[in-house]
């Protein structure tokens, strides 16, 4: 029997690193034009996305704002510069902005039912109402007429936040300006006014 050695054998380093199965399990790299078509679909679908989400958003600020005065009323261009002009001061400090002036509350009491000890029992029901957006938020889970009160107040800032949250939806980053949120909100109210128009 003649012995082989290893040194000349042809193609033996190859053998050992791939333990002998000549590239069966080597995956095949993929080439760089693969991974761009893949990156430009996934840029795509991102674009899409946030397409879909701004076109959601504005129908969602159209029905909120569908409340105001029509634009053609002294009272509607008021009503829109004071909506303009939060909704700027909030996208600048990137939260909603919300103080007592701007809410106005409105109260309700109504006697219930018996209560213990032949008294009557009320119950207080507030409405904290954001003049700027129109935005409502209710608490009645007290009898306190000012606990419900300041629950009512504190409620109102998360549908606010929401509001806002749909404005960066519709909005590009670099829109934040003044004038662009000035000019899409004319629109939306405009696009409002024709459409009660047409009914």
């Amino acid at each position: 029997m003649s012995s082989i050695n290893p040194e000349e054998f042809e193609g033996y380093a190859d053998q050992i690193e791939t333990g002998g199965r000549e590239g069966k399990l080597r995956r095949k790299k993929h080439s760089r034009s693969r991974d761009l078509v893949n990156r430009a679909v996934a840029e795509q679908d991102k674009r899409i996305a946030q397409e879909n989400r701004a076109r959601e958003a504005e129908e969602i600020i159209k029905k909120q704002l569908s409340h105001f005065p029509p634009l053609d009323s002294d009272e509607g261009i008021k009503k829109a510069k004071i909506y303009t002009r939060w909704l700027r001061d909030s996208f600048d400090q990137d939260y909603p902005i919300l103080s007592e002036g701007d809410v106005k509350f409105q109260y309700t009491v109504a006697s219930v039912h018996a209560g213990g000890q032949k008294r009557q029992k009320s119950e207080t029901a507030v409405v904290a109402i954001h003049i700027p957006t129109l935005t409502r938020a209710r608490n009645e889970d007290e009898t306190s007429r000012e606990i419900n009160k300041d629950r009512a107040f504190n409620t109102l800032y998360t549908p606010l936040e929401r509001h806002l949250s749909l404005w960066k939806d519709l909005l590009k980053p670099e829109d934040g300006n003044s004038s662009v949120i000035e000019n899409k909100v004319e629109k939306i109210l405009q696009d409002l006014s024709l459409e009660k128009q047409k009914t």
